[in-house]
């Protein structure tokens, strides 16, 4: 669950990784596979549609381009986060990378753990100041910038190693929490 990057022998702050739990990594590589199949499917429907002279314009040249680069970048997305999701802990900030975009925050600038909701689905996250936000062109089409999602890393996350980790370095989020 989590690998030393360097040690204070070299006169280096120790950071520790921690990777999604196991369960939401397969979650994550499922819908890689599915949507693997539906951009497989999209394009083969989108060469038949780009064969075919009667094609309509905005099905040719608007529809199914879009929806083979769209289902092409989500299994990507998923792959990737499946993959390579983390979150990075030092003494002086916390951060969490993931496909889109990696958000680096100081202890301080960690606000609350809230409930969110995608769907009918709820999930939590640590909300954050904004500014701290590195996108990558992907990142661009995110909405979601302002909080860490923390579920990811595991249901009971709280009483795993990132969750004493985040309690060491910011226990003002679970006073916050034991307030409310």
């Amino acid at each position: 669950c989590k690998d030393w990057k360097s040690g204070f022998s070299k006169g280096k702050i120790m950071e520790q990784e921690f990777k999604i739990s196991q369960q939401r990594k397969t979650q994550y590589l499922i819908f890689s596979l599915l949507m693997f199949i539906l951009f497989l499917f999209t394009l083969y429907y989108g060469v038949q549609v780009w064969q075919n002279p009667l094609s309509p314009f905005l099905r040719k040249y608007i529809l199914y381009p879009f929806l083979i680069f769209y289902t092409f970048i989500n299994t990507v997305f998923y792959l990737y986060n499946g993959s390579f999701m983390k979150i990075t802990i030092n003494q002086g900030y916390i951060k969490f990378t993931e496909f889109t975009f990696t958000i680096t925050a100081k202890w301080a600038e960690l606000i609350t753990i809230e409930n969110y909701n995608v769907g009918s689905s709820k999930f939590e996250g640590i909300r954050i100041i904004k500014r701290n936000i590195k996108r990558n062109i992907f990142g661009l089409l995110s909405l979601r910038l302002n909080y860490i999602p923390i579920h990811n890393f595991g249901k009971n996350w709280r009483d795993s190693e990132l969750g004493q980790q985040i309690k060491q370095y910011a226990p003002h989020l679970f006073e916050l929490e034991a307030q409310n």
